[in-house]
């Protein structure tokens, strides 16, 4: 989700710095500030949104300072994207005052969702109009942003420069080496299905290829389709 995070605001970004990682934070003060500074046609992205907007805290200083650049702040014409592993994670308001929602459902591809509300059963509307898809990233500058963004999210949690320590560094890493394995497990079984749908091979002869039985084929084309 942080690459398709960085390749949304990349494309947004109108700017003509383009995106770069002093318009990326975890914290939701840094974005604010952030907001007022920054030229006009900026993306600014704050990731794992989850930590700063949390539905729970939804009369926290920075829920309240999000919802005022979100819904006044229009006029500066600046892009703001939050990423979090799900929706509900943060305030309903905020749900209520953006424009899309883009729900990853696996490595490289999207739903995405035109925000709405009904105000008179007082509820969220999220019709999926279309689905979009992406690739790795491969430009070095957004490469360089998505490695920085990752090391600040190891800083914060094993507690450098944070109130909270909850693990060493050397679980934080082996954290950080089973979701790039994740990620990897995930873009396979996307080719392998991609494979199943564009031949005439069955799932045993698929599975002969990769190294798997024909069950776990079956299985995986089941999961991603």
């Amino acid at each position: 989700k942080t690459a398709l995070s960085l390749k949304l605001a990349d494309y947004l970004d109108h700017t003509d710095d383009g995106l770069t990682y002093d318009k990326c934070f975890m914290k939701a003060d840094e974005l604010v500030r952030a907001y007022k500074d920054k030229p006009r046609g900026s993306a600014l992205l704050l990731d794992e949104a989850e930590m700063d907007a949390d539905k729970y805290q939804s009369g926290s200083k920075s829920n309240r300072a999000l919802r005022k650049i979100v819904s006044m702040g229009r006029v500066m014409e600046k892009y703001v994207i939050f990423n979090m592993p799900n929706i509900d994670f943060i305030d309903r308001d905020l749900q209520s005052l953006g424009h899309a929602w883009l729900s990853v459902e696996c490595l490289g591809r999207a739903r995405v969702h035109k925000m709405g509300y009904n105000k008179y059963k007082g509820q969220n509307r999220t019709p999926m109009p279309h689905r979009t898809f992406w690739n790795d990233l491969e430009d070095d500058r957004l490469l360089e942003i998505y490695s920085k963004l990752t090391d600040d999210k190891i800083d914060h949690i094993v507690g450098e420069g944070s109130e909270v320590e909850l693990l060493r560094m050397d679980e934080a890493k082996e954290m950080a080496r089973k979701e790039a394995e994740k990620a990897a497990m995930e873009k396979r079984n996307k080719l392998i299905a991609e494979f199943y749908e564009t031949t005439s091979l069955t799932y045993a002869e698929i599975g002969d290829v990769v190294g798997l039985t024909g069950q776990r084929i079956s299985d995986i084309v089941k999961e991603v389709g």
